[in-house]
């Protein structure tokens, strides 16, 4: 018998619209009966498929949100946050099948064992994130995750937002920037063979650059002939929005966010019943409902992260982001 979730449902549609993405009680209930089913005595999981999943679905959901923060599909992650909304969302889960199934209401894995599953994959050849916006994206170009159609697709998207927003428009920067790298790595053996794939990362990285520079600007207007208003004379300077574009390009976000990963399973080697950067991961009912117990004492361990704010459209803040801002040398 399926569970019902509507109670909940609107906890998982927050976490969803947060973190831009499409998780559901339904499916991973799902997913768990998928796998009882082909392992009914649980040989090759140690006797706990459920929790296996709940590991396993962390891990999966931490990249995709990662990711979407790396390309600017959310404007804001942090790892401790992304992890105190997920034990809270599986908690009220738990709490609906264990009503018709109180032997569901088993304890879920501890904290640790998800900010542990998470630092594996990170430090995974395959799964592992690198730590700029431009090596992730040349990593998922050349392994076929993310083609040029869905470059160009996602480039369409923000130029049709009418958005001015220089974090957004980093990404498409990004993209022109890493098909260039590529592209100038190729041999001409290469080239010769895969000449349509050649000629399109060459095309596209220009058309890149071309959208960027039609919302953003590229060199700061010195003077406009007031006889003529065609007639404008630009300075040497990049415009703000621009310099702000390519700074974010190449900022340390995704390093930012692997290395809270490392302090948070620094801070849960102290007990795992303590979680310092928000709040107490604590199960506890409260009206009925199984969710976390957050303290409201202020956090001990601050991000240090400027990469999470730099997204505001506000002039003289984007001036000032830019001082804060690790550029590549």
């Amino acid at each position: 018998m399926a569970t019902n979730f509507s109670d909940y449902q609107t906890t998982v549609d927050n976490f969803n619209k947060k973190y831009n993405l499409k998780f559901s009680y339904e499916a991973f209930e799902s997913d768990v009966q998928r796998y009882e089913n082909i392992n009914g005595n649980f040989a090759n999981f140690g006797g706990d498929i459920k929790g296996s999943r709940y590991i396993n679905t962390f891990s999966d959901l931490y990249r995709k949100a990662l990711t979407n923060y790396a390309d600017r599909r959310i404007d804001s992650f942090k790892s401790g946050e992304f992890l105190e909304d997920y034990v809270k969302m599986m908690n009220l889960y738990k709490f609906a099948t264990s009503k018709n199934n109180p032997a569901a209401d088993k304890d879920w894995p501890k904290p640790s064992a998800l900010v542990n599953r998470v630092k594996k994959d990170l430090s995974d050849a395959k799964k592992g994130i690198p730590d700029t916006k431009e090596e992730y994206i040349i990593k998922r170009y050349l392994s076929r995750d993310l083609p040029i159609r869905k470059m160009r697709e996602h480039a369409q998207q923000i130029m049709n937002s009418n958005t001015k927003d220089p974090a957004k428009f980093s990404t498409i920067l990004a993209y022109a920037n890493a098909l260039e790298e590529i592209n100038g790595k190729r041999s001409g053996l290469w080239k010769f063979f895969h000449r349509f794939r050649n000629a399109a990362e060459i095309r596209e990285a220009r058309n890149f650059k071309k959208m960027v520079r039609s919302a953003l600007g590229l060199y700061k207007v010195e003077s406009v002939d007031p006889r003529n208003k065609d007639n404008v004379k630009y300075s040497k300077d990049l415009t703000d929005e621009y310099t702000l574009a390519r700074e974010i390009s190449r900022d340390n976000s995704l390093l930012d966010a692997k290395q809270e990963i490392n302090n948070i399973s620094e801070e849960l080697k102290k007990g795992e019943n303590t979680f310092q950067f928000s709040g107490t991961i604590k199960a506890t009912k409260k009206e009925n409902i199984v969710m976390p117990e957050f303290s409201k004492e202020q956090d001990k361990v601050q991000d240090k992260s400027v990469s999470n704010d730099i997204n505001k459209s506000n002039d003289q803040k984007n001036k000032e982001e830019v001082k804060n801002v690790n550029v590549k040398s």
